[in-house]
């Protein structure tokens, strides 16, 4: 097995390669859309986390095993070429529509929310019911880089979100 940088989830995120077997251990590394869970994925350095993709997509691992069942898959284990292009194509996806994301729901919501309810927004936009249980922590986290991103204007302490 040989050690791969899966940076972007967080910084020392790894996985574990089997290049005779082409199995690729990612863990939490790549999330696709998120699970259920979540609703967003949590990632601290999107630059790195399109270099991971484009990292795993190089390595062409026929299976691909995940920690849990990202969105849009059901299982944790990701097999052959297709459906790992799919993978890792939802994994982009996300990554370089969340600024997005973001700001039309924001925008839906008249330019100012608290984060449970631009959660719940988001969430619905991405056809959950209701809030998922960890997307309010997760957009808190995300607060600070969506505000030097310019999608958002901090509010007060209290947690209101704004259009900048």
């Amino acid at each position: 097995w040989e050690v791969v940088s899966l940076a972007g989830h967080s910084a020392g995120s790894i996985g574990l390669y089997n290049r005779d077997r082409q199995v690729l251990i990612c863990g939490d590394a790549l999330q696709a859309q998120a699970t259920a869970v979540q609703g967003i994925a949590i990632l601290h350095d999107r630059d790195a986390y399109r270099e991971t993709v484009a990292r795993v997509s190089a390595l062409q691992p026929a299976h691909l095993l995940p920690a849990h069942p990202y969105n849009p898959f059901t299982t944790c284990h990701i097999a052959g070429a297709p459906d790992i292009a799919y993978y890792l194509g939802a994994c982009l996806e996300h990554v370089n529509t969340y600024e997005m994301e973001v700001a039309e729901a924001l925008h839906a919501l008249e330019g100012e929310a608290t984060t449970e309810t631009l959660a719940e927004r988001l969430c619905q936009d991405r056809g959950y019911d209701h809030a998922c249980p960890l997307a309010p922590r997760i957009l808190e986290l995300d607060r600070l880089f969506l505000e030097r991103a310019g999608v958002i204007r901090s509010g007060d302490p209290a947690g209101t979100w704004h259009m900048p």
